[in-house]
């Protein structure tokens, strides 16, 4: 079925249909798929390629190599693509995961899993500048924060860099600020005028404390440094990052073959004719959302149809 934003989805919502279907598909048109059976190393000789496993050799004329990612290993993609992508003579991006989730170091925060904010500017800073940001949702775990700003920012980040959350936007923090200041004699306290700017009592509890200041506390009793120390940190809530992703939580893996060394309108190698490449193995990667999804059947696709045309011709 087909959603309002254009993506496509089974009627019942379950992906292993697609893979059900697709294995079906294979049967139908008389493919082998071998199981526990994996490749040691390929070569060429003349015109055929010899793909050798523990039990025997097989020859072919055209050869697809699209054996995934590093990431997720436990489904089969251990990145021994890489390896045979090399011996090939072809160049490989250092791979590393993406969209993975931050782990936080000296993360003391796991009260606040499940606290998610919608729509929050979100840098990632390394050495005092920034050199990614997006506006998105984030999430925050039990052991550090994740959500769509997060997964995307993934592929930039790396340890020891600061992970900033704005809570407030400019516009909010003016507000606040302004607030602040005319409601001077007001008896609401401070905490109760955070949580009207969206933020819920469990974040608010732990900033209040950073700022030295009680959850009784009201505007009147709130020196200017003070001010300035709590909107500082509604603004520059900062977490340096333990790891940005590992092998097994990264969803996608960034880096693999060069692409200048493929044929974008083929994807056949611009190295070794008749060999082809498609899917994650490349140095493709996508935001989440079914992108990398549609980049390996979109280029599966594309080698498949290079491929019948030569052989029917």
């Amino acid at each position: 079925m087909e959603r309002e934003d254009g993506k496509f989805f089974p009627k019942v919502m379950k992906a292993d249909l697609v893979t059900d279907k697709l294995v079906e598909l294979c049967k139908e048109k008389g493919v082998q798929i071998r199981f526990q059976e994996p490749v040691l190393s390929i070569s060429k000789y003349g015109s055929q390629f010899s793909v050798t496993t523990h039990s025997q050799a097989v020859k072919c004329d055209f050869l697809i190599l699209t054996t995934g990612g590093i990431t997720y290993p436990n489904t089969g993609s251990t990145g021994d693509g890489y390896r045979l992508a090399e011996s090939m003579g072809h160049t490989i991006v250092k791979p590393k995961p993406a969209l993975a989730p931050f782990l936080i170091r000296d993360y003391k925060w796991a009260h606040l899993s499940g606290i998610s904010y919608d729509d929050i500017k979100v840098d990632i800073l390394r050495k005092g500048k920034c050199i990614a940001s997006l506006q998105d949702s984030v999430l925050f775990t039990h052991t550090g924060v994740s959500g769509p700003a997060i997964l995307h920012l993934s592929r930039y980040a790396q340890k020891k860099d600061v992970v900033r959350l704005h809570l407030l936007d400019e516009r909010q923090s003016e507000q606040f600020a302004n607030t602040l200041k005319n409601v001077i004699s007001t008896k609401k306290t401070i905490k109760t005028i955070l949580h009207g700017f969206g933020l819920v009592f469990r974040m608010i509890d732990l900033i209040l404390p950073m700022c030295r200041i009680s959850e009784n506390d009201t505007p009147s009793q709130l020196g200017k440094e003070k001010r300035e120390t709590l909107l500082q940190k509604l603004t520059h809530f900062d977490m340096e990052i333990e790891d940005a992703g590992t092998i097994h939580n990264g969803m996608v893996t960034t880096g693999g073959v060069d692409l200048g060394e493929v044929n974008s309108k083929t994807m056949e190698s611009r190295i070794v004719p008749f060999l082809f490449f498609a899917g994650e193995i490349l140095d493709i990667d996508g935001d989440s959302g079914g992108y990398n999804l549609q980049a390996a059947f979109s280029t599966a696709f594309t080698a498949a149809k290079e491929i019948k045309k030569r052989i029917v011709a």
